[in-house]
This record gives C-alpha cells, sequence and structure tokens, in this order.
C-alpha cells in the first residue's frame, strides 16, 4: 500500500531502480532480516535527504508472515540511530494511509507526532482516503534513547 505512484516494472527495472537507489546521495536502503535464516522479510527505505534542513522521508515494508512480531520497531530503531547520529538528520517525516491502524500504532509507538493529513490522498480499491503525515525530531530520539 503506498501513496506514491504505482508504476507496473519488470524485474530487471525493478532491481536497477534499487541499484540506483543505493547509489543516491540522498537516499539509505536498509533490509530487515530474519535472524535465523538470514532471508529478507522486509526493508526500511530512508529518501528524498535535504541536507539543508537535515530532513528526509522514511518509508519501511514488512512480509505479511513477519509482521505484529516487533521487527518492524525494531528494525525503526536501529534505522533511527542510524539516520540521527551518522547521517545527522534533524527530522524524519513519514506518511501512511488513515487506515493503515498497524502503520500508525508503530510511528506513535516510536515517539512520532501527527503533523497534518492529506485529504482524499490515498486511493485504495477506488476509494479516496486520508493520508496521515508524522514526523520524528532529533530531540524526541535523543530523549527516548536516554529514558
Amino acid at each position: 500500500m503506498t501513496c506514491r505512484p504505482i508504476v507496473a516494472r519488470t524485474d530487471r527495472e525493478a532491481l536497477a531502480r534499487y541499484e540506483a537507489l543505493l547509489r543516491a546521495d540522498n537516499a539509505v536502503l536498509l533490509g530487515i532480516y530474519q535472524r535465523d535464516s538470514h532471508c529478507l522479510v522486509g526493508k526500511i527505505s530512508f529518501f528524498d535527504y535535504n541536507q539543508r534542513n537535515r530532513c528526509g522521508e522514511i518509508g519501511y515494508f514488512l512480509l505479511p508472515d513477519y509482521r505484529g512480531q516487533g521487527l518492524a520497531k525494531k528494525a525503526m530503531r536501529l534505522a533511527h540511530t542510524a539516520i540521527f547520529s551518522h547521517i545527522g538528520a534533524h527530522k524524519i517525516t513519514a506518511q501512511t494511509a488513515a487506515f493503515n491502524v498497524a502503520s500508525i500504532g508503530l510511528l506513535l509507538s516510536l515517539g512520532y507526532r501527527q503533523d497534518g493529513i492529506l485529504r482524499e490522498h490515498h486511493e485504495l480499491l477506488g476509494t479516496l482516503y486520508d493520508d496521515h503525515l508524522y514526523s520524528l525530531l532529533r530531540r524526541e530520539y535523543e530523549e527516548q534513547v536516554i529514558l
């Protein structure tokens, strides 16, 4: 589920797109792996990083069989450390559909705050839903780490 334009891609085109992301100066792509099998079960993307305001957007995906186990939360915490400590970001933004209760819950549990709503912005099965915008500031992240 995404609010981004959906583009049909061949496997070769998708691979080329991810390879370009890995080389991009303003994006980071992280894999989420199952500990026992070392299988890739999800991903976290940090993209559209603006060096002037030190802000970028985070996106995440976890295969359905691995949801509800705390993997996304653990991976997001590690991603936050990398983004705030190593990249030097000031703010991470996230966007999710109003109907995506699990994603909203994840963001709130990680300390994100709602910044706004994009009304009727997300189409799913012919219906337009609102999208919620969230952000986490460096100081809010640091307060969590201290606790």
